[in-house]
Formats: C-alpha cells, sequence, structure tokens
C-alpha cells in the first residue's frame, strides 16, 4: 500500500480543556495524506466554539451523546481513509505518528497496528511511565484468540491503535452497550483488539506513538469499584457475543463459556464474592497478588500488597526469611488473612519455606480456582480447607 489515506477520528465528550492539543496534534504530522474528522458526542461545555475555530482544516460532526463507540461508529461511515485511527480527545499523537503508521502497514499487510502509550497527566507532562506496561503481541494471533476469548486480546487503550479499513468494514458497527454509567459502549479497543486476529495479522510498534493522559476526571477512574466490576463483566459478555458471531460467519469453532470463565473480570468478581465471605467487613489482611488487581476492589476491607513498602508493592520475596519475615511484619501490625490470587499460586510452591510457616501458623479456609485464603490467627480444624474446586 502505497502512500494510503489515513482518516483520524477524534472522539470528544466534555473534554473541552484537552481538545485544542488532540486536533493540534494530529494537524502537525508530516504526513499529507490524511483527514482529521471530529466527533463531538453532545458535548455541553465550550467544546464546540474549539471546533469551530478550526474551520475548513477539520471535518466537525455533531451528534447526540450516545457513548464513545457511537462516535466511533458515526465517524467511520463519515470516514475516506484506508488506515483509521481513534484518538480520544484528551490524547495525543506523538510526532511523526502518522508516516510510521502508513510504512508499518505498507510492510506487513497487517489489519491492525498497536503500540505502548507514552503516559502524561492532566498539564502534558511525563510521568516516565508506558500504557501498557508489557510488550504487546504481533503476529498470527488467532489462535490465542479463539483458546482465550477477549481476555486474550492484549492491546493498549483507543488511541494507541490503528486499523485497516477492510477489518473496519467487516467489524463495524460496533455494539453501542446500554449501561447506568453509560460507559459499556467505551470498549472500541477491546472489540477492536479482539477481532482483529480473525482477519489478519497484527503488527506491534515499539516505540510509542501517541500520548495517553491520566488525569482526574477519566469517565472509567471515577467510577466506584462495585461500577467498574458491573461494567467489565457486562463489557465481557457482549464482546463474547460479538466473538461468537463473528467466528460463525467465518466457520471457525466458538467457545463462549471458556471465554467468559477466562475473563479477568469475572475471575476477578469471583475472588472478590470468595473474600468478602470470609473477611469481614474493616478487616485487614495481606494481599499476594504481584499488584495485577487493586486493593479497593475489596470494598470496606484493607488489603497490603505483598511485598510492600509505604502501601505501594516492591516486588517478589528474595527468599523465604523475607517472605516469612515480611508476612510477620503484618501479622504483627492486625493482618488476620493472607489471600494468594490464582496467578501468584505458585509462590507456595517456589517458597517452600513460607509454604511450611503457613501450614504450622495459619489455617486454609478456602481453597479454589481462583483464589486462596488463609486465616492467620486462625488453628481451629473447624475451618480447616474444603476440597479443591477442580
Amino acid at each position: 500500500m502505497a502512500q494510503p489515506f489515513i482518516s483520524v477520528v477524534v472522539n470528544n465528550y466534555n473534554y473541552e480543556a484537552y481538545l485544542g492539543a488532540a486536533i493540534d496534534s494530529v494537524l502537525a504530522q508530516s504526513y499529507c495524506s490524511f483527514e482529521c474528522i471530529v466527533v463531538d458526542d453532545g458535548s455541553t461545555d465550550a467544546s464546540r466554539d474549539i471546533i469551530a475555530d478550526y474551520g475548513d482544516a477539520i471535518h466537525p460532526l455533531f451528534k447526540a451523546n450516545e457513548g464513545q463507540t457511537s462516535a466511533i461508529n458515526a465517524g467511520y461511515r463519515a470516514s475516506r481513509g484506508d488506515l483509521l485511527c481513534f484518538l480520544d480527545a484528551d490524547d495525543l499523537l506523538a510526532a511523526g505518528a502518522l508516516q510510521c503508521i502508513a510504512e508499518v502497514f505498507a510492510q506487513s499487510g497487517c489489519v491492525k497496528a498497536h503500540w505502548p502509550m507514552l503516559v502524561i497527566d492532566g498539564l502534558g507532562r511525563a510521568t516516565g511511565r508506558r500504557e501498557p506496561p508489557f510488550a504487546l503481541p504481533s503476529g498470527d494471533l488467532r489462535y490465542d484468540i479463539l483458546r482465550g476469548g477477549p481476555s486474550a486480546a492484549f492491546h493498549p487503550p483507543t488511541s494507541g491503535n490503528a486499523f485497516a479499513r477492510r477489518l473496519l468494514e467487516a467489524a463495524l458497527p460496533l455494539p453501542e452497550i446500554e449501561h447506568e454509567h453509560r460507559l459499556g459502549s467505551a470498549s472500541a479497543d477491546g472489540f477492536l483488539s479482539m477481532l482483529a486476529p480473525l482477519y489478519g495479522t497484527v503488527t506491534a510498534i515499539g516505540e510509542p506513538q501517541s500520548y495517553y493522559r491520566v488525569h482526574g476526571s477519566n469517565d472509567y477512574a471515577m467510577l466506584n469499584i462495585c461500577g467498574r466490576m458491573r461494567r467489565n463483566m457486562l463489557v465481557t459478555e457482549k464482546m463474547c457475543d460479538a466473538l461468537e458471531e463473528h467466528c460463525v460467519r467465518l466457520g471457525l469453532p466458538t467457545d463462549r463459556v471458556a471465554w467468559i470463565q477466562q475473563s479477568l473480570s469475572h475471575q476477578i468478581d469471583e475472588a472478590r464474592r470468595q473474600v468478602e465471605a470470609r473477611i469481614p467487613q474493616g478487616g485487614f489482611f495481606v494481599l499476594v497478588d504481584e499488584d495485577q488487581w487493586t486493593s479497593t476492589l475489596f470494598e470496606g476491607r484493607r488489603a497490603a500488597p505483598f511485598l510492600e513498602r509505604d502501601g505501594l508493592y516492591f516486588g517478589l520475596p528474595a527468599d523465604d526469611v523475607q517472605a516469612i519475615g515480611e508476612l510477620e511484619r503484618h501479622r504483627a501490625a492486625g493482618a488476620a488473612h493472607l489471600v494468594v490470587a490464582s496467578h501468584s499460586f505458585w509462590w507456595l510452591d517456589h517458597y517452600q519455606g513460607l509454604r511450611s510457616h503457613l501450614e504450622r501458623n495459619a489455617a486454609c479456609v478456602w481453597e479454589g480456582l481462583l483464589v486462596r485464603i488463609f486465616a492467620l490467627h486462625n488453628r481451629d480444624p473447624a475451618t480447616a480447607c474444603p476440597p479443591a474446586h477442580r
């Protein structure tokens, strides 16, 4: 594909503080063959005035407030590009991003490219972090999706992806999910990243091509933990519906039940319910999860990461001596339970001294596929561990 035409769709809702910078980052690109479409999803702030100031430099599209995915569906319908990028109005494109994207698609023939994003704060200052912090997958990922479902679609947020039009012709319009917080539809990045491997290869670009702004008015960040869980589980179920539909269309195998069971949102919700059933309100416990869950998941209970320094996760214990010492420090500070997440079960095999210490000084009160819970101050035989769920 020589000199592909690229459509950058900026989706905006009440982000007057950031919208101008997002548009400027698109218009400042050195790549010439592109259009900038700005979809305003029913903003009630000064966003429309900001959009009007750009005149013919952009293509404005005004609509009623129906959610991010609705804005993306509308922006796609108005676009002409061979390639499309969907830029959240609080994010930015890096200089040279469109040139890089065009070259990657021309060389690889992929249907999707993605990259890590540099994290900035509300004032645009670098935080030194990347989102996501892990290496992104690349190549033929179809088997991964068929086996793992939506949870196997590792991807950056919306502004860290670019898509070939031939993929979007098959995948759009995306479902505009109703939800009490009107955020169920804010999952276009997840839907498209899940469906892309069914239609072609995915290419990971190593260097960041955009900026991810973290600020206090991010809609998702403003939800309480119960709202996040309900939203995430609803979206997961809708994603499984979409994946099943596309697999049937392409003659590929489906396993919706397994996809649901493997989804992170459902696993975390099940673990949360087990913890809340066994640790009382106000309880203080040690959480072994390698910083993959959030301590705020357990409302009304205080979780200490393990290892911990100044309230933050501090990495793996160097050896059994450190693990036992840190556990006893928390016990002395009032921790009554130890909770081990399923992805950290390996600790109990690797740190055999810690395991022996728990056998002598704690009681397993729950052992399941997703979480194990130990009572640190209880050796009552009546609380012996029930059979593991296999």
